[in-house]
């Protein structure tokens, strides 16, 4: 995993090696457009319409995550999720097949 960039824990670019958070502000993905009008203000930039580039067209499998892939993003992303404010018990049904 070191060499694909895209699987690196988020947390691993905005905290230090103690786990110290290193920014002032951390903004939950689905909550980027609500919080736009406040980056742009924080930054002074104009504001403008939020681009959408790089959009996937399917981030969950149709037929889900197996128990095993399900583990291991719940084991790899633990950091981030708990940085997100996004509770383990609501992943641990999240996207996996059916048994």
């Amino acid at each position: 995993m070191e060499g694909i960039v895209h699987l690196h824990p988020q947390h691993r670019f905005v905290c230090d090696r103690s786990g110290d958070i290193l920014v002032d502000r951390l903004y939950r993905y689905e909550e980027i457009g609500a919080a736009w009008f406040e980056i742009c203000n924080l930054l002074s930039i104009p504001l403008k319409p939020l681009s959408r580039l790089n959009v996937s067209r399917a981030p969950i499998p149709e037929e889900g995550f197996t128990e095993a892939q399900a583990d291991w993003i719940a084991e790899t992303y633990a950091e981030d999720f708990r940085l997100g404010y996004y509770g383990l018990d609501n992943f641990a049904e999240f996207g996996r097949t059916p048994e």
